[in-house]
């Protein structure tokens, strides 16, 4: 008997070691792939075009700062999941 119980101790850290190991290893895989799916905007014309807008209210939504913008000299650069989640958490229109 106590031989037994050894053995499902045993088999039960095994098991829970590889579970904890496969968990690891998803996380580790969808991150990496939210990385990949984020894609650059650059400037007022593209983030107009991203979200499907004039260019004057593009730049008014930029304006109230709702995700952020790098800018490179006269140049502005948008990462593509902050940009929807920015608009996600808009108060007003839709």
């Amino acid at each position: 008997m106590n031989l037994e119980a050894t053995i499902k101790e045993y088999v039960n850290e095994v098991v829970n070691d590889v579970v904890k190991a496969t968990l690891a290893e998803r996380e580790t895989h969808e991150a990496k792939k939210q990385e990949q799916e984020t894609t650059l905007i650059r400037g007022i014309s593209g983030l107009a075009k991203f979200l499907d807008v004039s260019v004057p209210t593009a730049q008014k939504i930029k304006n109230q700062k709702l995700f952020p913008c790098t800018q490179w000299g006269r140049i502005l650069i948008f990462k593509s999941d902050e940009v929807l989640a920015g608009m996600a958490n808009r108060k007003g229109k839709r």
